[in-house]
């Protein structure tokens, strides 16, 4: 619970309640009572959040959550039908109540299951992890009770909106819009430009054997004796020019995130920063007003050091192409994130944002919101200086069969645009990261363009 024992956690939910409603919010807690007090600078009245909410593991595990009804109390959520209230067993009617003063009362905690979402208080400790050392979206309280795919954090700050609305009439909140955030991981940006001779030959056989694509194999023998300054423009994992016309059609700009390291042969990328070709493609993203990220390699998520060492060489590169970006933005590779461990490393790396935050098992709203905020320490009481984006949707999350499986057809289509239409009704962001190597088919393309202009 959010009580005068965790100042720092009420400070940081009031920050995002000021951001996302109005800046002369003011929070504080009333402990005689067990609630919270909302006051807005100018006004007489108060919002009253009644502090009851259980967010123990074990109430947590042990009962569903009880759902309200939003319309039987005159609040319009369109599209949304019951609201999930997680925290609590059964939520009995009215739990918004209008006071004689022109205060009112909050029966549910909703800065606590911000509180517990956003700082991802179930992902703390020694739970259960996949075999990428990842916190699996099938161990989370919003998969197991099936509110994984809706903003949930968002679609109560918006009853809390309305409310707002009631008591304090003359204020004007702030306002949001719906936006598309586009980022591409760049993990292979050539099909044989970066390898050595053994993965060349891998790939020439998986060319000819499974693609059935007798030049890209020998294009790919051929490459071995060549000095590339670039990389060709008929490799078909070359999809840079393809992804940034498709974002400057909508009026976005792309983000793409570079290895600067390598922490597992493996898992990590074949190339180097400081070959010609990356650099080449570096320039041309820039110049087109693109935006180029750190993906920081394989071990770093749970490696300050390296991390730190990965950033460094990253700005380092930048500054001697001349790219002058300022702030950079990280993506964690395998989307590896260990909480709050990875979040403090990319703090203290100088990253300003991180689009990490999605379960690669399942899409969805990880920490319960499709807005950008700022990241808090739960275990040290701090608030970082770095921007959370999360990120809703991975192309293979939802395509490929190890996952949902849904292939490259309608089925694909549809659980995008569903994910795509929650963030619209709540004027948040889309967030979508679509790899460069995943739209080499034209069905690829063509699921990709129909996404993103949807």
């Amino acid at each position: 619970m959010i009580t005068h024992t965790c100042d720092v956690a009420l400070e940081w939910m009031s920050g995002i309640l000021r951001e996302r409603m109005h800046d002369g919010l003011r929070c504080r807690y009333i402990p005689d009572e067990n609630r919270i007090a909302l006051s807005m600078a100018g006004a007489g009245q108060q919002i009253f959040i009644e502090c009851t909410s259980d967010f123990s593991p074990s109430a947590l595990e042990r009962h569903p959550p009880a759902e309200w009804n939003p319309l039987q109390e005159e609040i319009s959520l369109p599209g949304t039908g019951k609201l999930p209230a997680p925290g609590v067993v059964r939520l009995d009617h009215p739990i918004i109540e209008r006071l004689p003063n022109g205060d009112a009362i909050l029966r549910y905690d909703i800065l606590h299951l911000a509180f517990w979402m956003m700082a991802r208080i179930e992902e703390l400790g020694d739970g259960p992890r996949d075999e990428h050392e990842r916190f699996p979206a099938s161990q989370s309280l919003a998969y197991k009770h099936a509110f994984l795919e809706r903003p949930l954090v968002d679609e109560w700050i918006e009853v809390l909106r309305q409310i707002t609305r009631i008591v304090w009439p003359a204020i004007a909140l702030t306002e949001s819009r719906f936006r598309i955030d586009l980022s591409h991981d760049v993990d292979a940006p050539s099909r044989y430009v970066f390898q050595n001779w053994p993965m060349t030959m891998r790939a020439v056989a998986s060319d000819l054997a499974v693609h059935r694509d007798l030049p890209s194999a020998l294009y790919g023998l051929s490459s071995r004796f060549r000095r590339h300054t670039s990389i060709p423009d008929h490799d078909r994992y070359n999809t840079f020019d393809w992804f940034m016309d498709t974002s400057e059609s909508i009026g976005e700009a792309s983000t793409f995130y570079f290895i600067s390291g390598q922490t597992s042969p493996n898992r990590d990328a074949d190339y180097r920063l400081d070959h010609p070709a990356i650099a080449d493609l570096m320039k041309k993203i820039v110049a087109r007003g693109h935006r180029i990220g750190l993906h920081p390699s394989y071990n770093t998520f749970d490696d300050p050091a390296a991390l730190s060492a990965e950033a460094r060489t990253l700005r380092a590169r930048l500054s001697s192409l001349g790219i002058m970006q300022g702030e950079i933005g990280s993506r964690m590779h395998y989307l590896r994130w260990k909480y709050p461990d990875t979040l403090v490393a990319l703090e203290r790396a100088g990253l300003v944002r991180d689009a990490t935050l999605s379960f690669a098992d399942h899409p969805g709203f990880r920490c319960g919101t499709c807005f950008a905020y700022q990241g808090l320490d739960p275990l040290e009481g701090r608030i970082l200086d770095l921007r959370l984006h999360p990120l809703v949707a991975m192309e293979c999350t939802i395509t490929d069969q190890r996952y949902l499986g849904l292939g490259l057809g309608q089925e694909a289509f549809d659980k995008f645009a569903e994910l795509k239409d929650a963030c619209r009704k709540v004027n948040g962001t889309f967030s979508l990261l679509w790899h460069n190597t995943r739209v080499a088919k034209p069905e690829e393309r063509a699921l990709y363009a129909s996404v993103v202009n949807q």
